[in-house]
């Protein structure tokens, strides 16, 4: 039979008190999704400027960000609620 694990209440309790102590973790990274929410308002002035959807792409390769097409459709066409609706 095997042996069950076990572990010792000091090192409960110290492991509790250091994992209290930890600092608060700073966001290093978002999701695309969440980038593209936050470059809107630029994404939407290249458009007026002219840029079609494969150019912003382009661009937003060369700045170190890899997108598809689609994912820009998606972030434009998502459908706002009206204040009526809420």
């Amino acid at each position: 039979m095997a042996r069950k694990r076990t572990v010792s209440i000091d090192v409960i309790e110290q492991a509790k008190m250091e994992l209290a102590n930890l600092p608060q973790k700073s966001v290093r990274e978002k999701s695309i999704d969440a980038a593209l929410e936050e470059m809107k308002p630029q994404i939407q002035l290249l458009f007026k400027k002219g840029y079609s959807q494969a150019d912003v792409c382009e661009q937003l390769l060369r700045l170190g960000i890899q997108i598809k097409e689609y994912q820009l459709r998606s972030i434009f066409s998502k459908k706002r609620t009206s204040p009526k609706d809420r």
